[in-house]
């Protein structure tokens, strides 16, 4: 996930660490201050600290996701796409023996999951390149509220009106047709 922040230092800390202070602090503003390998994170009424990482593999990863990102063309999401996702990411499987079924597939207008038991299928009104996404992944994007996605060779990238992008790793291969399994004569 990157998010467009202004600072004079570049760092990395801990994620879960960070979120656990952020999530509790009221205070309508932060300052954030980097010394001695710490990132200082200053409020009203507290002052924490985080250790720092510096890693040369973390930093290049990084760069490929964006280099990624700077050749893609966004496009806009259909507005039902977080409705499709939610509804339909309850049904792929969890069991990683079989990678295509713990993924959610879009092909143009229809999303699809189905864990061999159950099957989702979501209609969108407007079609999409065609991608299978890890579901457990879905269940944080929808949270950022996406409105643009882009696909590239590697990655989906998804981005909401704040700037925020969340990249996420392209699942390749042949999605069962579960589709065929739908038809029938009946109301």
């Amino acid at each position: 996930i990157q998010y467009p922040l202004e600072t004079d230092f570049q760092t990395f800390i801990k994620a879960d660490d960070f979120f656990k202070v952020v999530s509790k602090v009221k205070a309508d503003s932060l300052a954030f201050k980097l010394e001695d390998n710490q990132l200082k994170m200053k409020s009203d009424k507290m002052l924490n600290s985080f250790a720092t990482i510096f890693d040369e593999e973390i930093v290049s990863r990084i760069a490929t996701v964006q280099d990624s990102l700077a050749d893609a063309k966004l496009k806009k999401l259909p507005a039902e796409f977080v409705e499709a996702v939610q509804l339909c990411s309850q049904v792929a499987s969890r069991n990683e023996s079989d990678q295509m079924l713990t993924c959610l597939y879009v092909s143009k207008n229809d999303v699809i999951a189905t864990d061999n038991i159950r099957i989702a299928h979501y209609k969108l009104k407007t079609a999409m390149d065609d991608m299978m996404i890890k579901a457990s992944e879905l269940r944080s994007l929808v949270n950022i509220e996406p409105t643009k996605y882009a696909v590239t060779t590697s990655w989906i990238h998804f981005k909401n009106d704040a700037g925020c992008v969340f990249s996420i790793r392209r699942i390749k291969g042949n999605y069962p047709d579960m589709l065929k399994h739908t038809k029938f004569d009946g109301i």
